[in-house]
């Protein structure tokens, strides 16, 4: 008698709600890089990685919060040592920080038994994280990740806020902000990319300040009358600027009417969203197209008694072009992933709702 083992069939999903998550964290550590250094980015990814098990999806539809508070309140939070743990312990802390008297004395930002909360001491008046065992390179390590942290929250876009000392700090990660501030940061970059940098700086201005007139925009946005026009003109062309009249008096005489730009991130994020969809489909179509060119060289080089034997079987023509569809397929393919990861950040990390409101950085980099 012979033993059979039954072997059963694993049926795999893949979790979208989770990727989103991921992709997000993405999304905000190559923010952070941006703006403040590639060591906090990796001290930030370590954060996120750490709340991303206890963060199921980007946001729940059916969550009812009335205000931005609860919405806060309802985040996970993490802890100083939970994101110690998630750290690599091979990276350079010290590479970003600036060096100070108070750091060279081991003294900036670490967390002591002396001013530590007693209740999160242990019986020999440590704490919990710093081991009599570890000494002064724990604890030296455990303040260059909190002052990383403090980086992250004094950034203007704060990536982390702090909400209590337990543990050694406690903080929380706003990702209905961040996500804003992702869109808005996506469209900047999508107008500086298609129209320059005095556009990026318009829209900014428009942004932050509201309606203004001509005048203004050339005023505060410090450009010539001639650039301002011009700009003006080609995004209002695109969609992304309107512009109203607001007449002076009922004879709605134009010498006498006022004319003030304005400019609405919902309306702009909805019109380059369009037309990265229109984009994506063309890509695709042109993938198709590229590919039934030299579709008999293709499945000619996919037969079984081909592969592994290209040189044999193929010639230099058919070998030069199937090498030169390959390179094409993939920018192809890796310009359509730079589009879908548009199209992540403009629809799942926010929750669909009410227009977005301004961010609280609008003037940088005016």
């Amino acid at each position: 008698m012979t033993n059979c083992t039954l072997q059963k069939d694993l049926a795999v999903r893949v979790n979208h709600e989770k990727c989103n998550v991921a992709l997000r964290s993405n999304s905000l550590v190559d923010l952070s890089a941006r703006y403040i250094g590639e060591t906090t980015s990796r001290v930030y990814e370590a954060m996120l990685r750490g709340l991303e098990a206890r963060k199921l999806r980007c946001y729940d539809g059916y969550a009812e919060h009335k205000t931005a508070d609860e919405e806060f309140d309802a985040l996970p939070s993490i802890t100083t040592d939970q994101v110690a743990d998630w750290l690599d312990d091979c990276l350079d802390l010290k590479d970003g920080l600036y060096e100070d008297e108070s750091n060279a004395n081991g003294t900036n930002g670490q967390v002591t038994p002396e001013n530590s909360d007693p209740d999160e001491l242990d019986d020999d008046g440590d704490h919990p994280r710093i081991s009599r065992a570890s000494g002064h390179t724990s604890k030296s390590r455990f303040a260059l990740i909190e002052r990383h942290i403090r980086l992250l929250c004094d950034d203007p876009r704060q990536f982390a806020q702090w909400v209590s000392a337990r543990r050694g700090g406690e903080w929380k990660v706003d990702f209905p902000s961040l996500g804003r501030t992702l869109i808005y940061q996506e469209l900047a970059d999508t107008v500086r990319a298609r129209f320059g940098a005095t556009a990026c700086r318009i829209i900014r201005l428009l942004q932050g300040r509201g309606k203004l007139e001509e005048k203004d925009v050339v005023k505060y946005g410090m450009v010539r009358p001639k650039d301002a026009r011009h700009v003006l003109g080609v995004l209002q062309q695109c969609g992304y600027v309107e512009l109203q009249e607001v007449p002076k008096d009922n004879m709605r005489n134009v010498v006498k009417t006022i004319h003030l730009w304005s400019y609405d991130p919902e309306r702009c994020r909805e019109v380059i969203a369009n037309d990265t969809y229109k984009a994506m489909a063309r890509i695709l179509q042109r993938t198709r197209v590229e590919k039934a060119k030299i579709q008999p060289v293709i499945e000619k080089a996919e037969r079984t008694d081909v592969v592994g034997n290209e040189d044999q079987y193929l010639n230099g023509g058919e070998r030069g072009a199937l090498k030169e569809w390959r390179e094409r397929e993939e920018k192809l393919l890796a310009q359509l992933g730079k589009q879908d990861e548009l199209i992540s950040v403009f629809k799942d990390f926010v929750k669909p709702g009410p227009p977005l409101p301004p961010a609280n950085h609008d003037d940088e980099g005016l």
